[in-house]
């Protein structure tokens, strides 16, 4: 387990979220990112000339980018079928620039077309008002029972028509466009990231789609300019579970799983999944839930039992586990944070032993990660995540805090941390 001498602050507070982000870097708001310098000044702190970064929860691409600006070749996965094509987009900078402006043009000139009809600005309403609106009957909802009071109809059919403009352009520049229309559809929604999704107050009734999506576009073809042709090296994403899937060799890692914080990950992209056609219904998007890293308690799976047995095969994680069953005890509330933090663990042991058999011997993994706490019990996330990976086989180098928090709902500090593990034994 991690000595108190391995632990030690380091970067000043407010330097883990990217919500903020200018550049590249912001054509995706995603709350739950680190910033462009925080991967900056680990990813140079980590490769030497040559070296292929390895990031197994690729997220909307931030590592991956900054080693790309660094001129460090990387090589991404992510379960998330639409954060991976985001991740993509942001990587590609091979576009011919000419030819991009060519077809964004025709795209606005449309959107100038469909924009007639839109309002001047974002219209709120009541619910009351919202449900009542003539136009539910109209919309062409996703098969998703949700979605009827995430966004409104009159917005939906907005957003479905910018959609079919995009279908009709050149299929190069699709993804590029679909990127912009999707950072549109959470600020046209019912719906606010804080930094989980949860309703608005009062609900928009209408939105300029057209209007606000065609300015989305223009910004990022200006920030593209930036970065066109400006790097050789490689940097692929993938669709990938971290727990199996990898380089057949990696030098280092740099990457933040999810939190075992209840963020429920998937939930955060539901809209833009749902709307930019990766899934079909509800089902489809419990079967990638299913597949997740369970960071939330409604993220707790019979099919993933499994992880739980061995999850409680670390005595940190044990530890963890009865003082949270204690809390529940008696309890009928539905939700079980002391299975949660279990198959957590359990998932990032199989994540563990996956980067134990890829990374190069004495390769260097950083992990982002947060404590949490439920019920007045905190997990010490890092300790915890330290401990399990030198039963794995890895040296743990340092813990890094880099921000801490006070938590007045549990009266307990929360921080956050990079723990720095070596691969020292060869895999077993």
């Amino acid at each position: 387990m991690a000595t108190p001498s391995q632990i030690r602050a380091t970067m000043p507070a407010g330097k883990s979220t990217n919500g903020d982000e200018d550049g590249i870097f912001g054509w995706y708001r995603y709350v739950q990112d680190f910033t462009a310098e925080f991967a900056s000044q680990w990813i140079t702190s980590l490769a030497e000339p040559g070296m292929l970064l390895w990031e197994p929860f690729s997220g909307s691409g931030t590592a991956q980018i900054a080693a790309k600006q660094l001129g460090v070749s990387s090589v991404g996965y992510d379960l998330n079928p639409f954060m991976v094509d985001v991740a993509k987009t942001k990587l590609d900078w091979g576009l011919d620039v000419r030819d991009l402006r060519r077809s964004l043009s025709a795209l606005v000139k449309k959107c100038n077309s469909l924009a007639k009809n839109e309002p001047s600005d974002l219209e709120r309403g009541s619910w009351t008002k919202y449900d009542d609106e003539a136009a539910l009957d109209a919309a062409n909802y996703p098969d998703d029972v949700k979605l009827a009071r995430w966004i409104s109809p009159l917005v939906l059919q907005r957003i479905q028509a910018v959609g079919r403009a995009i279908d009709r352009s050149p299929l190069r520049h699709q993804n590029f466009m679909r990127l912009a229309l999707a950072s549109t559809v959470v600020p046209a929604s019912n719906m606010a990231l804080r930094p989980n999704i949860c309703y608005e107050s009062r609900p928009i009734l209408d939105f300029p789609v057209a209007r606000s999506f065609a300015a989305r576009l223009e910004k990022m073809y200006d920030d593209y300019l930036e970065v066109a042709g400006t790097s050789v090296v490689t940097a692929q994403v993938h669709l990938g579970d971290a727990r199996h899937a990898g380089p057949d060799y990696a030098d280092f890692i740099f990457t933040s799983p999810p939190y075992p914080n209840d963020m429920e990950y998937i939930h955060q992209t539901r809209l833009e999944l749902a709307l930019l056609n990766y899934v079909s219904n509800a089902k489809d998007l419990t079967r990638i839930k299913k597949q997740m890293i369970s960071s939330s308690v409604k993220l707790v799976y019979r099919e993933n039992a499994w992880q739980k047995s061995l999850g409680l095969r670390s005595s940190a994680v044990k530890r963890a586990y009865d003082s949270l069953a204690l809390t529940l005890e008696g309890k009928n509330w539905g939700w079980n944070a002391a299975d949660m933090v279990a198959q957590f663990y359990g998932g990032m042991t199989k994540v563990l032993e996956n980067w134990k058999h890829r990374l190069r011997a004495d390769g260097t993994a950083a992990v982002v990660i947060g404590d949490s706490a439920f019920n007045g019990v905190k997990v010490a996330s890092d300790l915890i995540l330290a401990e399990v990976a030198e039963g794995i086989g890895f040296e743990v180098k340092e813990i890094e805090v880099f921000r801490e928090r006070h938590n007045s709902k549990h009266d307990v500090n929360l921080r956050e941390s990079v723990v720095v593990l070596i691969n020292r034994k060869p895999a077993t």
